[in-house]
């Protein structure tokens, strides 16, 4: 009978093992050179108060922060990676992002206003965040362009 308790608690320590390596092989995540990691927040004890489908605060549901190339670490039971490809507006063509969610901008309007940034790009996403999504058209002046991208 002592064998059998020594076989069963190896047997035990095998399959703990085999789970934990499937944990941590699904959740290392290696986003290539041209793609971004949609990351998708499954399980979360704060729910989303507001209308918006993006999370900003750790709720669960699509996260405001992209996960950018490399190898990345998100556990894999709480959080669902989709890879999608890096969309590059080549020099000399202009891109159109047309938005599905908040009020919409009256027709020739102006959505940025170029304002002095520090050596690093402010990023959209940082702004979206800060913002929590409140009306696009009351908060248009605060969106800023960095001089080294802006024509």
């Amino acid at each position: 009978m002592n064998t059998f308790w020594i076989v069963f608690g190896e047997f035990v320590a095998v399959v703990v093992a085999m789970v934990a390596l499937l944990i941590v092989a699904r959740s290392v995540i290696v986003i290539g050179p041209a793609q971004v990691g949609l990351v998708v927040k499954r399980v979360s004890r704060r729910h989303n108060t507001t209308d918006t489908p993006i999370a900003f605060d750790g709720e669960a549901g699509y996260q405001s922060a992209l996960l950018m190339p490399g190898v990345r670490f998100k556990l894999w039971p709480r959080y669902l990676v989709a890879k999608h490809p890096w969309v590059q507006v080549p020099a000399g063509e202009i891109g159109v992002v047309i938005s599905q969610i908040g009020e919409r901008l009256p027709s020739f309007s102006r959505t940025a206003a170029r304002r002095a940034c520090s050596d690093r790009c402010c990023l959209l996403a940082a702004w979206f965040r800060s913002t929590r999504w409140r009306s696009w058209w009351s908060l248009r002046p605060r969106l800023t362009a960095c001089p080294s991208t802006a024509p």
